[in-house]
This record gives structure tokens, C-alpha cells and sequence, in this order.
């Protein structure tokens, strides 16, 4: 009985550090201890035996590049062997289109990106992906039969059926179906995915939400998105709309908004109302995004009180959705989070001033890890099966 007992719970072991490795890229020895309450000696004799069997191997940093803290040895990380192969993670944005190839451990082989005009349609955006991806393909002598998985990001919601979920005027995808369109011009099976639902498993994968099952991801940048993951489950809600944070009102008599109503936080905080309220200072009439950005790198004071005050409205915002979900992290990423500590701190304000104080004291706002490639390693994670949520 007792050597029964001994099996089951060395059976129970595996299948906890197994479990943890299907939802990660990769681990060390001492977070697999740590996300598992086993002791380090348990989890090195348990990874031991997975590698004799052949289910772990050794591999590279997932990320693409090994770390070490300091001068010390680099960390050992293992994970599945899977099946061979590669993946492609494509995201179309705003101005730019980049394509990853990326082997099946998840780690970043090469990359090519290519200017896109904001005044490009999706036809335009199709041609130039379809052009950047074989480019990309035939440079590093891949064929298209052992892609595991190709994912797109684009910055728009999309429903069940993967048509664009807001018939917007001024989206360069409006009324289409961005998987049948790229699909067809990739010639192979094509996921679509809102960027900040890939960002945010991305950051649970690669980033500073790995082990958290209770995760926002918001991105401040053209517009203002979310992404939500809840118990482990991303949230995209019945018509594709979760986590539009942009369009929770809070101006009763505020500007006219994209989405027809006014007053929506997108008017109070994105790039374009930025520039605005900070061109009088500059006397700046072309003042654009990375501009704005640059200048609170810079610490400029104008830039400094903008940007703060953006920032507490959105914490005033991610307060009521924290008290009524109640996550364990936020993590707050794109271009204007790249723009010193000003926006970050003004989150942390107005979270502090409306969340209820238990909520907010449980909380963890981070800054995230991946700066601007969030969504093309959570379209990685994706497109080669190593992404903890579908």
C-alpha cells in the first residue's frame, strides 16, 4: 500500500510540473520549485527522469535571448519536446507590419517589418503582409508544409466568426473578414487575434505574468485596449468586445468619440488628444505619438503633467473593473508606457483613490517586460502551441 501511495504521489508530481510547462515556453529548476511547492531536490530527480523518457529537453531562454542576473551563471531552462517545426507570428498595425519566424520552442529565429501608411486599406495591408511573409519564408528556406501555426495581430476586436466586431468609419479593416482575407492570401490556415488579447498572453508567457491566472494587459497607444485573462481563461465576451476599457464613458459632456458616444476615456488619453493638449507648448502642429513619448522620456514638464493625468484617468477606470473582477496583476504596455514613469504612476494613483482598498493592496501593476513586441510573442506562443489559453 505505502509503495502504491510512493507512485501516486511521484505520478502527481510529474503531472504538476508537466501542467506548468504546457502552459510555458520554457523553465527553470527554481520556478518550477517555486510554482509548485516542491522542494528544488524533488524537482531536479522529476526532471531527471522526464528527460531520460524523452518528454523535457534542455533548451534556450524562450524569449530568444538568454539572461543572467549580473555576472552569474545563466539559468538551465527545459521544456516540452515538441512536435518539429516552425511558427509564424504576423502583426499588422497601425504603421508598421512585422513577421516572426520562430522555432517550436517558442524562441524568435528572424524577423522583417515594412512601413505601412495609416491611409492604407486592407487590401493594401494584405498585399504588403503577403510580400513581407515571403520574403521572410524564402530567406530562411522554409516550406510552408511544416508550419505549425500561423497568428495575426491586428489592432481591432473580432468576433466568433472573425469579422471585424465594430463597423468603425475610420478602420482600415471595417466590414471584412481579416482570417478569410489573409488566409487566402498566405495560402495556409491564418488565426486573427485582437493585438491586446495576444499581448497579454504574451506576457504570460514570455513576460512578467508568467503563473498568473488573473491578468489585464492594457495597451495606451493610438487607442486604449484591454486584454483579459480570468482563471486562466481569456475573456473575449459574446461579441468580441471584452476588455474596450477606451469606451467605458467618463465625461458626461466630453468630446465626440469613434464609437458615437462622447466622453469616453480613448478621448482623454490616447496619442491624437495627447499631441493635441501638448502642441500649444511645443508649437508643434506635427506633433505625433513618438514625439509625445520621447518627451516624457525626457522628463518635459508639459509632457510630465499630461501624461500623469491620462494615466490616473485610466486608473480610475481599471479601478471598477478590479473591484468587480478582481485580478492579481495589471500590466500596462505600448508606446506611451514607454514614456517614463508618468503614466505608470498616474495608474497607481487613480487605482490607490477609487479601487477598494483590499483590491488594490492584492494588486500588482507592472510595466511591461516585452515593450513594443507583446503581441508578436503572444501570436509566437500561439502559433506553436505553447500559449497557456486559446
Amino acid at each position: 500500500m505505502s509503495e502504491r501511495w510512493g507512485t501516486d504521489i511521484r505520478d502527481y508530481n510529474r503531472g504538476r510540473i508537466l501542467a506548468y510547462l504546457e502552459r510555458s515556453a520554457a523553465a527553470t529548476r527554481t520556478e518550477l520549485a517555486s510554482v509548485t511547492g516542491l522542494s528544488r531536490a524533488t524537482v531536479t530527480s522529476i526532471i531527471a527522469e522526464l528527460i531520460r523518457d524523452g518528454t523535457i529537453q534542455s533548451v534556450a531562454f524562450a524569449g530568444g535571448a538568454g539572461t543572467t542576473s549580473g555576472a552569474g551563471r545563466r539559468p538551465q531552462f527545459v521544456g516540452l519536446v515538441r512536435e518539429a517545426g516552425f511558427g509564424l507570428a504576423i502583426e499588422i498595425g497601425h504603421e508598421r507590419i512585422q513577421v516572426v519566424h520562430a522555432r517550436a520552442d517558442g524562441h524568435v529565429v528572424s524577423h522583417e517589418s515594412a512601413h505601412l501608411a495609416p491611409s492604407d486599406d486592407s487590401a493594401d495591408a494584405v498585399r504588403a503582409t503577403r510580400a513581407l511573409t515571403a520574403s521572410l519564408l524564402k530567406r530562411d528556406g522554409l516550406d510552408l508544409a511544416a508550419c505549425l501555426g500561423t497568428v495575426v495581430s491586428i489592432p481591432e476586436p473580432l468576433d466568433r466568426n472573425g469579422d471585424v466586431a465594430r463597423a468603425r468609419q475610420d478602420t482600415r479593416w471595417r466590414g471584412t473578414n481579416p482570417r478569410v482575407l489573409l488566409g487566402e492570401a498566405l495560402g495556409n490556415d491564418v488565426w486573427v487575434e485582437n493585438d491586446a488579447n495576444l499581448a497579454v498572453i504574451g506576457e504570460m508567457v514570455f513576460g512578467v505574468g508568467a503563473g498568473v491566472e488573473d491578468l489585464f494587459y492594457v495597451k495606451i497607444a493610438h487607442g486604449i485596449g484591454m486584454g483579459l485573462v480570468l482563471n486562466g481563461h481569456l475573456v473575449r465576451g459574446a461579441n468580441g468586445l471584452a476588455g474596450e476599457i477606451g469606451h467605458t464613458q467618463v465625461r458626461d459632456d466630453g468630446l465626440a468619440c469613434v464609437c458615437g458616444n462622447r466622453g469616453c476615456l480613448y478621448t482623454l488619453v490616447t496619442g491624437q488628444f495627447l499631441s493635441h493638449h501638448l502642441q500649444p507648448v511645443t508649437r508643434n502642429p506635427e506633433l505625433g505619438l513618438a514625439e509625445v513619448s520621447l518627451m516624457g522620456r525626457r522628463s518635459d514638464p508639459g509632457a510630465r503633467r499630461i501624461l500623469q493625468d491620462a494615466g490616473f484617468e485610466v486608473g480610475h477606470s481599471l479601478a471598477n473593473l478590479a473591484n468587480a473582477l478582481n485580478p492579481r496583476m495589471i500590466v500596462v504596455g505600448g508606446i506611451l508606457a514607454e514614456s517614463g514613469p508618468w503614466m505608470h504612476d498616474g495608474i497607481a494613483q487613480g487605482i490607490g483613490r477609487y479601487a477598494e482598498p483590499q483590491i488594490a493592496d492584492s494588486l500588482s501593476i507592472q510595466k511591461s517586460a516585452l515593450s513594443n513586441r507583446g503581441e508578436l510573442m503572444g501570436a509566437v506562443a500561439m502559433a506553436v502551441g505553447i500559449a497557456p489559453i486559446t
